[in-house]
């Protein structure tokens, strides 16, 4: 997250007018967050991975154990 009020501020210093100035941070900020992942995103992604890596194990393990037997 940036400071949108710091931003604005900014830009007003050099030289944009106020609503120029809003207008620029609000396309900027409805762009820019839109993309970014959020801390409950990356929750749910590692949630996700664990599942997935989970079963990856449960299915080498049978695999592993059937190669063996058939040793």
């Amino acid at each position: 997250m940036y400071d949108t009020l710091k931003f604005k501020n900014i830009l007003v210093e050099a030289g944009l007018n106020d609503k120029q100035a809003s207008g620029i941070v609000e396309g900027l900020t409805e762009v820019v967050m839109d993309d970014i992942a959020t801390k409950s995103d990356l929750d749910r992604l590692g949630d996700k991975l664990t599942i997935r890596f989970g079963a990856m194990m449960v299915a080498a393990v049978g695999i592993l154990a059937a190669i063996i037997k058939l040793l």
